[in-house]
């Protein structure tokens, strides 16, 4: 325990899962002069010792030794990688080993357990029962576990309070409950929670609650929930009326991005009982849904009465088709008793998402216009012209359609390969993520092909090259680039995170590499073959070691968040020249991976106070606290005073001056690329009948 403790790795890890590691731990023993860990081999296992004297051996030369209590090899928990020593035993020896799936697979399930059992009581308690899976999925991340001793007062009656509490061991006494002193005493085991009301009010406690025995209890504080999904009342509000939304058939077409959007202009309107909202044969500019109350709807006959045909109460709604055109309403609405509703003006939808009509024709023209585009594109018709990069499981190509002269990057996918590494559901997820995205700032998917040997993936060519390039490899006085430059292209970014994450697609890959220029000098994300759409939380491990966040370090699970620490990671490198983890050597991974986890970062005086802010925000170690991840998402990003300069709908719209214009002669140029051999090492694939790539 001690010396598993001693590890940095661990240093997070719950007790608990601690001792369920060591149980499973393998005994191995080596003789004298025996190799354990082989420098540039791949390996899986972390070792502790328990006798004997190991030397760490670098390039033929000892550099270190350990002995009983120390441990090594701990960069195999994080992924499969070359080690970095060679580990020799000097004398006879003895060690645990631990290996990387057992580490990991222990620390997810239980991680996913404590979410589970945290999300069950969260949805039992009935003020946050209209949350949904994602705003109690934030919740559950932002408890924290805090313990009393027996006899020792939890809450006091009177004070002001603003923490709620769910036991998780032990047992409370609650005493001297309301005005009435005549109430009995109640006692609260696990699973039992109390103190939900200081999660909406700031109102004094009702109650004496003392810890009977000792307790362990989950708490959640006000500030924190606030921070994470925004004031209780305004988010049991918003959920109830983006559920209406949903209902309102004239709305199916609007995403759920939009229907958030459209709650924010809503605003509120209290009718007294007797009163009328809308009157038969007015005109009609607003749309209502009833948040509480009951309101009754009546028609007039032919012999001037009113016959009533139908009621209304709370979750309900009346008036959409006035969101269409002004017309004269078909019937009138009354108060029966005192009604708050919110309210939508005709003006405020078209302001925000433009005319309704517009938007329900989308999708027909959506599908038409896909249509016309899936038919006129070949793979015949494509002249394959030069390679332009190279990765794991194939190349990319400059190619030309025949006919039309366009140029495209074609990136060829090995079958073979990709089986080999196991990527045959991360190829066809980023062809479906791909295919998901339209936005100038994301690299566009224009067609998929494949034939017996390879996948083909036509993309929209940006000519300009990599970021990376024009980071580290040009010829400017400094390895890093002037703040204004850096805020441009980091603001290019941050549009496409935005416009991933609203569809739920998590990147998880972002560093200069894949960042590529256009013609005129703007940012396009490529390479999509980690992104994921991912709704709760995701548990495998992948990225560039330098920009993992440290939740994908660990193994602790992760989400969009991810994605902001590593736009953290780029503005420093952009602004400072290299990552803020670096390690003194390039290649030392696990001493990046120490860094990561302890998280300090340090800025060169040349640096803003408003740049520096901004990084540290995005590298905020607790991912309730990240900003991008508050309630106020991407907003609160573009909402810091070192973003103030940027106009973000004139970005959009890439319609500002550019810092770097890259130099492009003609449409076939590949002059930003680096030059490569175009010779292509052919791979024999077996299909196994499986049929995996059949919707590629």
């Amino acid at each position: 325990m001690d010396a598993v403790r001693a590890n940095f790795m661990f240093a997070s890890v719950s007790d608990e899962d601690v001792e369920e590691m060591i149980k499973v731990m393998i005994p191995k023993v080596f003789t004298e002069g025996e190799i354990i860990i082989q420098e540039g081999d791949h390996g899986d296992f972390f070792y502790v010792v328990e006798a004997g004297n190991f030397d760490i051996t670098v390039q033929d030369r000892v550099v270190g030794s350990v002995g009983p209590g120390a441990s090594f090899g701990e960069l195999a928990l994080v992924y499969d990688c070359p080690r970095a020593a060679t580990i020799t035993s000097e004398t006879e020896g003895k060690t645990w080993a631990l290996d990387r799936i057992t580490f990991r697979s222990i620390i997810a399930r239980n991680v996913s357990e404590q979410m589970d059992t945290r999300k069950t009581v969260l949805q039992n308690v009935p003020l946050l029962e209209s949350l949904t899976e994602v705003q109690l999925e934030k919740l559950a991340e932002a408890i924290e576990l805090v313990n009393f001793e027996a006899n020792e007062r939890i809450i006091t009656k009177g004070e002001p309070g603003n923490v709620f509490y769910i036991l998780k061991s032990g047992t409370v006494l609650c005493t001297d409950a309301g005005d009435n002193t005549a109430l009995e005493d109640l006692v609260l085991g696990p699973g039992e929670y109390f103190g939900e009301r200081a999660l909406m009010t700031n109102e004094p406690r009702a109650a004496n609650v003392t810890a009977q025995t000792n307790v362990v209890a989950m708490a959640l504080d006000r500030q924190a929930f606030d921070e994470l999904l925004g004031p209780l009342r305004d988010v049991i509000d918003q959920n109830m009326g983006v559920r209406v939304l949903q209902t309102v058939p004239i709305l199916t077409a609007l995403s759920p991005l939009e229907r958030q959007t459209l709650f924010q202009a809503f605003h509120t309107l209290y009718v007294s009982a007797g009163d009328y909202v809308i009157q038969e044969g007015e005109s009609g500019k607003s749309f209502y849904i009833v948040k509480s109350g009951t309101l009754v709807v009546t028609k007039a006959t032919e012999g001037g009465d009113e016959i009533e045909i139908a009621t209304l109460s709370s979750g309900e709604y009346f008036g959409e088709m006035a969101l269409i055109e002004e017309e004269p309403r078909k019937a009138s609405v009354q108060a029966v008793s005192d009604v708050e509703l919110l309210v939508l003006e005709q003006a405020e939808f078209e302001e925000l998402l433009g005319p309704l009509q517009d938007i329900m024709n989308r999708e027909a023209e959506n599908r038409k216009m896909e249509w016309t585009h899936e038919i006129e594109m070949n793979f015949e018709d494509l002249e394959i012209l030069t390679t332009l990069g190279t990765g794991t499981f194939g190349r990319v190509k400059l190619v030309r359609h025949r006919s039309g002269n366009q140029v495209y990057a074609l990136k060829v996918l090995k079958k073979a390969q990709v089986v080999a590494f196991k990527q045959k559901q991360n190829v066809l997820h980023e062809k479906n993520i791909l295919a998901m995205c339209d936005h100038p700032n994301i690299l566009k998917l224009h067609q998929t092909f494949k034939d017996a040997k390879n996948l083909y993936l036509l993309m929209e060519l940006a000519q300009g090259g990599e970021l990376f390039s024009y980071l580290h490899c040009s010829d400017r006085e400094h390895e890093y680039l002037p703040e204004a430059d850096a805020c441009f292209y980091a603001s290019n970014v941050l549009m496409a995170l935005e416009y991933l994450h609203q569809r739920d697609i998590v990147y998880r890959d972002l560093k200069p590499e894949n960042l590529l220029l256009d013609t005129r000098g703007y940012i396009k994300v490529a390479d999509f073959g980690f992104a994921k759409v991912v709704t709760n939380r995701t548990y495998t491990l992948c990225g560039t070691p330098e920009y993992l966040a440290p939740e994908l370090v660990l193994g602790k699970g992760h989400n969009k968040g991810v994605d902001y620490w590593a736009l953290g990671i780029l503005i420093y490198e952009m602004v400072v020249g290299h990552s803020p983890f670096a390690a003194s050597c390039s290649s030392d991974q696990m001493q990046i991976c120490r860094n990561i986890v302890s998280g300090r970062v340090t800025f060169p005086d040349w640096v803003s106070e408003s740049c520096c802010s901004i990084i540290e925000k995005l590298l905020t170690k607790d991912t309730t606290k990240r900003i991008g991840t508050t309630h106020e998402g991407t907003r609160s990003i573009k909402l810091h005073s070192w973003f103030a300069e940027s106009d973000w709908h004139a970005l959009l719209q890439q319609n500002v001056e550019v810092p770097w214009v890259p130099t492009v002669n003609d449409p076939l140029d590949t002059s930003n690329f680096d030059p490569l051999d175009d010779e292509d090492v052919d791979m024999e694939y077996f299909d196994d009948g499986s049929e995996w790539d059949k919707d590629f």
